[in-house]
């Protein structure tokens, strides 16, 4: 207990309990708070998607499901008109009837050219007995096989 000067009870003459912080801690915890906050900055412009995202289109999907196993077949068309091949990473989002989130899937239709439509299959886990909808995403590009008559593609500009 802290008597009516702020000292603890059955003490002699101890300084109050709260102590104002040395200065160099509030620096130091200043600190750290400015490059948090500058880290998460930095989080936001990793995360911005690739303009060329747009260019490839679903041209359809269909789910199969069994159980709580979910496989999306379908095809993705490359709009653009680049030289070169794109590895797609599509997501399946699936829906119950109230617009709810109950599952996921996810796969890669290889080397699309631009003006060519490719398959692509999706594996991921649903709640079948809510199952609604889906809807089928690219979320990301990459250009894994490195051909020798084939550029490589530029890189991505925020």
């Amino acid at each position: 207990m802290i008597d009516l000067l702020g000292r603890q009870k059955g003490t002699r003459g101890d300084p109050p309990i709260s102590m104002p912080l040395p200065p160099l801690q509030v620096m130091l915890t200043i600190s750290f708070f400015l490059l948090l906050l500058a880290g998460c900055g930095g989080q936001q412009r990793a995360q911005q998607a690739d303009p060329r995202l747009t260019l490839f289109h679903v041209l359809s999907s269909r789910i199969i499901i069994l159980d709580t196993q979910a496989e999306v077949d379908g095809t993705v068309q490359n709009t653009g008109k680049d030289r070169y091949p794109f590895d797609v990473t599509l997501s399946a989002t699936f829906y119950n009837s109230a617009g709810n989130v109950i599952g996921q899937a996810q796969g890669t239709a290889e080397d699309v050219l631009p003006g060519m439509t490719r398959p692509f299959v999706l594996i991921g886990q649903v709640d079948s007995a809510r199952y609604s909808r889906m809807i089928v995403t690219p979320v990301s590009l990459r250009e894994r096989i490195h051909e020798k008559n084939l550029p490589s593609p530029p890189p991505v500009v925020p």
